[in-house]
């Protein structure tokens, strides 16, 4: 099963609710980073590592520990993400990462680049969103969970994008860093997303209830 080469990395941002967790629950392993050791077990879940250098509150609790020195070039995020990767694991998913400090968000959703380029499958999630980056052309299914889909490009353009089973289809569209052209379209039971040339990130989402 997929499941079994999943990781998800829990940061130190937690919500009222948790409930979302569960959506990418089974995996292989769970990491926790550094203030994430909170995050995971206010979700009734235990990490199977730990890895962090403590300036955001985090502790092992008996679990596997990786300790990270405070001053280093990477944050304990990438870090996580980077023992992941040595596991063999084909998908990531970093929760409890949005709504804090913008700088390690904005940071996150870039490290879905680096991901992608080492091979694997990576998403940022919380309960209203998910994240992920363009690879290859998808199909996406209609969901309760998330009612809109937005295609946002990293690079200065995103080239022959050609977006169906939505709302409002593109067609060998050309979107623009900075233009929000892509931004809250509905999926119509399935989607079909192929883009020829630049980055994009994909954000599903829905309104805060």
């Amino acid at each position: 099963m997929y499941e079994e080469k999943r990781a998800v990395i829990f940061g130190s941002v937690k919500s009222d609710d948790m409930s979302y967790v569960r959506r990418y629950i089974p995996a292989r392993l769970l990491i926790a980073a550094d203030g994430g050791s909170e995050s995971i077990r206010c979700a009734g879940l235990e990490p199977d590592v730990y890895v962090g250098d403590g300036d955001s509150g985090g502790e092992a609790n008996g679990v596997k520990e990786i300790i990270l020195p405070e001053e280093k070039d990477l944050t304990d995020s990438h870090a996580c993400i980077n023992y992941a990767l040595q596991e063999g694991m084909e998908q990531i998913i970093m929760l409890c990462c949005t709504g804090g400090r913008l700088d390690h968000f904005l940071a996150n959703v870039m490290l879905l680049e680096y991901i992608a380029e080492k091979g694997a499958f990576g998403m940022i999630a919380d309960g209203q969103n998910e994240i992920t980056i363009y690879t290859e052309p998808i199909w996406i299914s209609e969901s309760t969970d998330f009612k809109y889909l937005s295609v946002i490009p990293i690079d200065s353009e995103a080239r022959g994008v050609t977006l169906t089973g939505v709302k409002y289809p593109l067609y060998n569209a050309v979107l623009r860093r900075g233009d929000s052209l892509g931004i809250s379209n509905e999926i119509r039971g399935l989607a079909r997303l192929e883009i020829e040339s630049g980055a994009a990130l994909i954000v599903r989402s829905r309104d805060e209830k």
